[in-house]
């Protein structure tokens, strides 16, 4: 892209410049003054509406910026937008206080509603040394000049030693201290950062060589990561404490670039480039995954992608505009004979193109068109922000528009009002800015916070649920606690903060969620040694195990258990391709009666294609064992994902219609014929529901009937909080002459877990039914939606727990006695194949552990609707692209593996593959020929010594302290623990592992079992007490058996110049 410059003076002596795009008399530009001292006083852009959007700024006369000012020039005297920053300085000319001057009155007044932020930097003696401190305060009261201070820092400036180069304290506002010091060994070219924090027993340790991080520590795992780097300093491994083996990059020795990617279980992803003089020229042209499958790329002349194409991925051709905005996407769903993994860009025709239209002065995006010319408008303010957005689908012959209102003197978001029934949403904030109520269908929410610690303390939640309060509560200053953790929450009323439910968190010594306290009980998790995958998790009904890939962090295991190592309820054992994808599920345990197991087959695009259910329990015998015709799923996509063909059992084939749009339109075996309104959003199902939507395009009623009902016909009313969440449903029964209420179900929720369920009973809310939420898939209580993490339903004082597949779809439903209450299995897509139970209604959530809706028969993933029957979204993502180019695809087609939290971001998965990594360190290479190996003190060969060499006549004894070894300049420290010896080093080098310097965590002893060539020469001495004796001389070392080694320990060290004898004891 162009830029064009222009320069000039002012009147007044100040000089301008100004940078105008893609033309000399473009219309996006931006123009700098400054003064004479060359400091920018303003600064210029095109707004909206041919005016002009300036920021000026006041200096004090020692050259400090004092103020900031945003405004725009209409013609007439310049507007400000919104209120001043002032800036504060104190005599060390540090910054001191800054702030919104709210009422403008060209100060920052403490007593005010003025938003202030208050530094005091200074220096102080602490432990014989001096520090810089500073205290960050805040205004948290209107009309107040009472300061609570948020956080504390300080920063040693003497009492630094040759080795301690640095060291900070970090206090946040319950007095929590994170404390980080910074050794240096200048000689040996270390440097080690040592944190530690409040709610861990361990601190992080990073060890860096030449300023390349070569191990780290976390908080949580104490044995380290490794990282290995090349002689030019790339890093090429990358060592988990988990995994057996480590992960390798390799680089193209001509050019540099990274050439391919091997993950910890051998598997290798490969990456080409293309060359001088084609576009394109170094960057990425082709990915290959270990399975030989291929995504390529095209590039135009500034760099941008222009098209995608390969075995792998969906085609798709990229257009952007002349100032490098997205202009145009076009995808195909059929191209005939065209080849798509073709070297380069097949050309197809007649694709489906979305376009985007942008404000060519500002940048903004106007206007988005999908292939059939429907989509948004967008209208923005003199600040860019949104101000309205017009629908395509038209309510009462007026345009579906949302409104958007914004403080004019914070800045914050006020207002959304809508012109169809929409419920209209206001916030308002305190003087921090915090929401302090929220107006929306639920009525008057009112958010309170402490006044010590300013977290967020109860939430009332309105009229709709009858004033009901949330409370969080937070662990305090109490022998093993973290003031300020959050320690559980409460459902109550006023008389009763408690009175509907109650949840306790309780945490490990590293930090990590290890029980809940319920009303249906105590859950306990466990964690797999040197990670934080879960390994287990107990209820007072069940017990749960994981295991996964020893190289890969794939969960391979799920054992539902009765409690006390009793009989399994159900258990899931899985294995995996190459590329990490499940290529069986082995299912066994009560709930299933006999065992038998799944073998999943996928096309290029990782789409599940293939699913048939076998009698047994070895799925390579799948040839001769019993196929379950009913269980079977075969599923045919085309160029984009959508579904050709489907069929289930031994049922006809089902063919599917599609649209340019990429919605189904129509479907054969039952026909159907499916309706869209003009923003996408279905509005007659295969289910034979009929859907409205509201103007944020969620389901707002749902009827079994299109215009005139029939007696028992059914209307469903949904009802949304400011957070898209759904607070009630309403259903209502057509009895042939009026509508009569059947129930209507009100949820309470604490983010986006549902925790209470309430039925309105002539106007009095009932509990119906509490939920408790744990750890999800993330093994967070929510980074993976919930998915997996429901623990428990407790219905009428009845509990009852659940238990999950490894995808964290519900499988049974255990009362406490840990009966099976309900049990599920499903078809990939979610459908449910097999169910067995006694009034299975009271179990709603199942499939990725969401509610299912029984009377229309889909799924509520929080932010979408999902229909089973066919796989799909009922609406567009309400990201956009951003969540993946199919608007309506669930999971990639590919839900065995992957899952969706909530229905608006891109598909998580159930594993890790591959990693990407774009950060290199160094990673120092033993000069020596000596690395280490765990190996059994004794061994029988050698007449139950140690299989090495030994001193004559001496004990045999290993010192636990550090063996140095100089060779030429270069001084490398290996950690040496009884039972530990030393290896040659071209094996280490072969194996690509680290030097462990200073970590104390030599190579697993699995890695070099492996190696049966290497020979080991133990290190033995009897100086046991001294150290400092130095270790014997080589004539007196021999080996235990000539006959197994073939040479004497002289000859065997004959190239590096002899043994130990050159290896001497040092104090650490």
């Amino acid at each position: 892209m162009a830029n064009y410059y222009d320069y000039g003076v002012n009147t007044d002596g100040t000089t301008w410049s100004k940078i105008t795009q893609v033309s000399p008399t473009g219309e996006r530009w931006t123009k700098t003054t400054v003064n004479h001292l060359g400091q920018t006083i303003s600064e210029e852009k095109p707004a909206l509406g041919n005016n002009i959007l300036f920021i000026s700024y006041i200096y004090d006369t020692c050259g400090h910026l004092i103020r900031k000012r945003q405004g725009h020039n209409t013609g007439d005297a310049p507007m400000r937008l919104i209120a001043d920053t002032l800036i504060e300085y104190d005599a060390l000319g540090n910054i001191s206080r800054t702030g919104l001057d709210v009422n403008a009155n060209d100060t920052l007044d403490l007593a005010s509603s003025d938003q202030i932020l208050d530094t005091i930097t200074t220096f102080s003696q602490y432990e014989l040394a001096w520090w810089l401190v500073r205290q960050t305060k805040v205004y948290p009261t209107v009309n107040n000049n009472s300061a609570i201070q948020v956080m504390g820092f300080r920063q040693r400036l003497s009492g630094l030693t040759a080795t301690l180069a640095s060291e900070t304290v970090t206090i946040d506002i319950d007095g929590n201290v994170t404390h980080t010091t910074i050794h240096t060994d200048p000689a040996h070219k270390f440097e080690t950062k040592a944190t530690s924090y409040p709610d861990s027993a361990l601190n992080t340790v990073s060890i860096t060589y030449n300023g390349r991080l070569i191990s780290k520590t976390s908080k949580t795992v104490e044995s380290p990561t490794i990282y290995g780097y090349d002689a030019l300093g790339r890093q090429v491994s990358i060592k988990d404490p988990r995994h057996a083996q480590p992960s390798r990059l390799s680089f193209n020795s001509s050019t540099g670039q990274l050439a391919s990617e091997t993950d910890a279980a051998g598997n290798t992803t490969y990456y080409t480039y293309f060359t001088n003089g084609h576009t394109g020229a170094g960057q990425r042209s082709i990915i290959t995954n270990p399975l030989g499958q291929t995504q390529r790329f095209a590039y135009d002349l500034q760099n941008r992608i222009t098209h995608i194409w390969g075995s792998i991925s969906y085609p798709q051709s990229y257009i952007y505009t002349a100032y490098g905005e997205q202009a145009s996407l076009t995808t195909w769903r059929n191209a005939g004979n065209v080849d798509f993994d073709s070297p380069s860009w097949p050309s197809p025709t007649n694709g489906d193109t979305t376009t985007w239209t942008y404000d060519a002065a500002t940048g903004l995006l106007t206007h988005k068109k999908y292939a059939d010319t429907n989509g948004v408008h967008y209208i923005y303010d003199a600040l860019g922000r949104r101000i309205t957005r017009i629908w395509a689908r038209n309510i009462l012959a007026t345009s579906l528009i949302t409104s958007y209102g914004y403080s004019p003197v914070t800045g914050n978001l006020l207002s959304i009002e809508y012109n169809d029934d929409t419920p209209n949403i206001a916030f308002a904030y305190d003087r921090l800015g915090r929401q302090a109520t929220v107006v929306d269908a639920g009525g008057t929410r009112t958010f309170t916070y402490d006044p010590v610690s300013l977290r967020l303390k109860t939430e009332e939640l309105g009229s709709y649920f009858e004033n009901r309060i949330i409370t969080r509560n937070y662990q305090n200053s109490s022998p093993g606690e973290i003031p300020g953790r959050l320690s559980g929450i409460q459902l109550g009323t006023n008389s009763d903060l408690a009175e509907d439910y109650t949840l306790s968190y309780g945490y490990d010594n590293l930090g990590r969620l290890s029980n809940l306290i319920t009303l249906s009980g105590i859950f306990t998790y466990g964690y797999m040694a040197n990670s934080d995958l879960l390994g287990s998790l107990s209820s007072p009904a069940h017990e749960t195990t994981y295991e996964y890939e020893p190289n890969r962090d794939l969960r391979t295991e799920v054992r539902n258990r009765m409690g006390s190592g009793g009989g399994e309820h159900s258990s899931y054992i899985y294995t995996y391709d190459s590329i990490g994808r499940r290529n069986s599920r082995i299912k066994a345990g009560m709930a299933f009666g006999i065992a038998n197991y799944d073998r999943f087959s996928y096309n290029s695009h990782s789409e599940a294609v293939e699913i048939r259910r076998y009698d047994g329990s070895n799925p390579d015998n799948y040839e001769s064992d019993p196929e379950t015709i009913s269980a079977r799923r075969l599923y045919h996509y085309d160029l984009f994902g959508n579904r050709l063909t489907s069929q289930e059992g031994a049922e006809a084939t089902r063919v599917y219609t599609t649209n340019a749009l990429n919605q189904y339109i129509g479907t054969t075996n039952p026909p159907f014929t499916s309706t869209y309104d003009e923003d996408g959003n279905q509005t007659y199902s295969e289910n034979g529901w009929y859907f409205q939507w509201d103007a944020e395009n969620r389901l707002r009623h749902a009827r079994d009937f299109n215009i005139t009902p029939n007696q028992g016909s059914q209307l469903v009313e949904f009802i949304y909080d400011y957070k898209n969440r759904r607070i009630g449903k309403n259903i209502q029964i057509y009895d042939g002459t009026i509508w009569q209420s059947d129930k209507g179900e009100i949820y309470v929720h604490d983010d986006n877990r549902v925790i209470a369920q309430y039925r309105s009973n002539n106007g009095t809310l009932q509990k119906q039914q509490t939920y408790a939420w744990g750890l999800d898939l993330s093994a967070t209580l929510d980074g993976a939606g919930n998915i997996g993490g429901l623990l428990s339903v407790t219905i009428n004082d009845s509990s009852y727990y659940a238990t999950h597949d490894a995808n964290g779809n519900i499988s049974e439903y255990l009362n406490s006695n840990s009966e099976i209450e309900a049990h599920f299995q499903y078809d990939p897509f979610g459908q449910i194949v097999t169910q067995s139970g006694s009034n299975l209604d009271r179990f709603s959530y199942r499939f990725s552990s969401k509610y299912l809706d029984a009377e229309t028969g889909i799924y509520y993933f929080t932010f979408r609707y999902y229909n089973p029957t066919n796989g799909r979204w009922l609406s567009r993502d309400p990201i956009e692209e951003v969540g993946g180019i199919a608007l309506y695809g669930f999971c990639e087609n590919d839900p065995i593996n992957r899952y969706d939290p909530y229905g608006l971001v891109p598909p998580g998965r159930h594993k890790v593959v591959n990693h990407t990594r774009t950060t290199y360190y160094y990673k120092k290479v033993l000069s020596q020929k000596y690395s280490c190996e765990c190996t059994e003190p004794k061994n029988p060969e050698c007449e139950k010594e140690t299989c090495g060499y030994k001193k004559k006549g001496g004990p045999k004894v290993l010192y636990s302290k550090f063996i140095t070894r100089i060779v030429g300049e270069r001084l490398n420290q290996l950690y040496v623990e009884t039972g530990w010896s030393f290896f040659a080093y071209e094996a280490w080098v072969a194996l690509g592992l680290v030097a462990e310097e200073y970590n104390k965590v030599p190579p697993p002893e699995a890695i070099w079992r492996s190696e049966p060539s290497l020979e080991t020469i133990t290190v033995t001495s009897d100086e046991a007490r001294d150290p400092l004796a130095g270790l014997p001389g080589p004539s007196t070392w021999v080996p235990c058996s000539k006959k197994e080694r073939g040479r004497t320990a002289e000859e065997y060290f004959t190239e590096d110049a002899g043994p130990p004898e050159v290896m001497n004891w040092v104090k650490m």
